[in-house]
């Protein structure tokens, strides 16, 4: 199920952001004139809908400090699945890559492989329309979106979208570049999150961050 979670979300303004290297990065001086650069993701403009919000591509930096304690197979199942690996090489067991053995720890330790874990669409109900059981799971998912806007791009070295997973959207991809494809305006790189079963729904701690940005 998605579930509505909290957690703070990095959006300092320019005068804090140019506040911030005048004052020579010292985050309590920026935050006694100019406030916290920290909002919630509860946010009205934020907030798409329980579960769905807007975001920065590094949102996840600050779901521990949240409370927010989410599945990763970059961390545990990684490592697992290198260990499975070099059992089968060395006992002489049948060989499946390493991707098929992450599947199957994802599958058993999370109980639902059926998913990507992030990728790139035009809009949040395309996630729910391919992977429909994240609304109707046991377990807990949210969704992280950060809008990728065509008109910010560079006109070199800009997002690329081979860098940000699967594309489930509409639009035929031309290009390497969003700079370069026509007839695009926006895409939302996503990420899909799944809380483990001793997570909290998330706070915002705003104090307890800054003191360690």
């Amino acid at each position: 199920m998605l579930v509505d979670v909290v957690f703070p979300i990095f959006a300092p303004s320019k005068e804090w952001t140019k506040a911030f290297e005048e004052m020579n990065y010292n985050s309590e001086k920026v935050e006694k004139e100019f406030g916290s650069p920290f909002v919630s993701n509860q946010h009205e403009d934020l907030k798409v809908r329980d579960g769905i919000y807007y975001t920065g591509l590094n949102s996840s930096n600050w779901f521990r400090d949240a409370n927010l304690d989410v599945y990763s197979s970059f961390s545990s199942v990684h490592s697992e699945s290198h260990k499975s690996w070099e059992y089968r090489k060395n006992h002489d067991m049948k060989f499946i890559s390493l991707f098929d053995i992450a599947d199957m720890y994802r599958m058993a330790m999370f109980g639902d492989a059926r998913h990507v874990e992030y990728g790139v669409c035009d809009n949040e109900q395309q996630i729910l329309d391919k992977w429909s059981h994240l609304e109707n799971s046991k377990q807990r998912h949210f969704i992280t979106m950060t809008p990728i806007h065509k008109d910010n791009q560079p006109e070199k070295d800009g997002w690329r979208w081979h860098k940000w997973g699967e594309y489930i959207g509409e639009h035929e991809i031309e290009c390497e570049y969003l700079y370069d494809e026509k007839d695009i305006k926006v895409v939302y790189v996503f990420h899909i999150y799944t809380l483990t079963p001793e997570s909290s729904l998330g706070s915002m701690p705003v104090k307890k961050v800054l003191q360690e940005a």
